[in-house]
């Protein structure tokens, strides 16, 4: 309320000084106004003049304090933007774009340690924690650290799909989000052969189809922790780690719905690091 009250003063004593002669009616009624209070003023032993300079003085001093700190605000983020910000697109692109294991993991650490550099230097006098990925947003920057899974799942991708001559790759995920790689070739009238899975540990399972006696045709897969199970639901076959093969049915000869987990509907259509990265977003 006082710094209210003074700017009201200022206004209307520096429109009283500032006005010359040939005053309206308005301009004399603010001098008497300015000259009723002085007059109060004095009568309490304050300079009201002075007391107005003075507010002013102090009011355009913080004024100038905070356009200050708002640049120094504005270039602390632009250093950002041009030194670790960029670092980090900089590690992110080579992450997506490598197209082998070790070129990935070596790129994921460096944009991990981009990552924390950034918001040890970022977090601060001007911006929370919150605000600093939000400033990463704001330059296009949405993904955050690369996970360990995350990574494995690149890496099992790039270790025994990428670059190999499969026409069907698709993703399964377990309830805590662990993703196992499923890849085969199926022909125009599908026809299932060559098939591998790959579980997020990196362990490989490639099953022996000859061990199923029906026509491997139109069949589904289901994964679980220890096995792989091929059915078209009036017959199963479950595949083990030791290459075992298991046939599984019902005596009655009702359809067979094995339990594990089902393709999450994520299928790459093309295997190119570009459709891996974008089903994977």
């Amino acid at each position: 309320m006082k710094k209210i009250l003074v700017m009201v003063l200022v206004g209307i004593i520096g429109m009283s000084a500032l006005a010359g002669c040939g005053k309206s009616e308005e301009e004399k009624a603010m001098d008497e106004v300015a000259e009723h209070l002085r007059d109060e003023a004095a009568a309490d032993g304050v300079d009201l003049d002075k007391m107005v300079e003075e507010e002013a003085e102090k009011y355009n001093a913080e004024l100038e304090a905070g356009n200050k700190a708002i640049a120094n605000e504005n270039e602390f983020k632009e250093s950002l933007k041009n030194n670790e910000i960029a670092l980090i697109k900089e590690k992110y692109e080579i992450y997506l774009n490598a197209t082998d294991s070790e070129t990935a993991k070596k790129a994921a650490e460096e944009l991990n340690k981009a990552y924390d550099e950034y918001l040890n230097a970022a977090i601060g006098e001007y911006i929370s924690e919150q605000g600093a990925y939000e400033l990463l947003k704001r330059n296009d920057i949405y993904a955050g650290k690369v996970t360990d899974s995350e990574l494995q799942t690149r890496v099992n991708y790039l270790d025994n799909c990428y670059g190999k001559n499969y026409n069907k790759i698709k993703f399964f995920d377990d309830d805590n989000e662990n993703i196992s790689i499923l890849m085969y070739n199926e022909t125009d009238d599908q026809i299932v052969s060559d098939v591998l899975l790959v579980y997020p540990d990196g362990t490989v399972l490639t099953p022996n189809l000859s061990g199923i006696s029906e026509p491997v045709q139109c069949v589904e897969f289901a994964v679980n922790r220890n096995s792989l199970i091929i059915t078209n639901y009036s017959w199963a076959y479950e595949f083990t780690s030791d290459n075992a093969v298991n046939s599984i049915g019902n005596a009655d000869g009702s359809p067979i719905f094995p339990e594990g987990d089902y393709s999450y509907d994520t299928e790459l259509w093309e295997n190119t690091i570009e459709e891996y990265n974008f089903k994977m977003e």
